[in-house]
């Protein structure tokens, strides 16, 4: 059974949406985490977790 459009459309965005994220983080746009120190990869995790 393939995925709908719509499926593929959202997991698409969900994508590009961590995508932009990472971009973000690493030009130190965001502030989501409250300790600068950590690595991007230290950040992302806690962002998603």
């Amino acid at each position: 059974m393939q995925p709908s459009s719509s499926d593929l459309r959202t997991n698409a965005r969900v994508i590009l949406d961590g995508i932009e994220m990472v971009h973000a983080m690493r030009k130190r746009q965001t502030k989501y985490v409250c300790n600068s120190h950590l690595a991007l990869t230290e950040q992302f995790e806690q962002l998603v977790a």
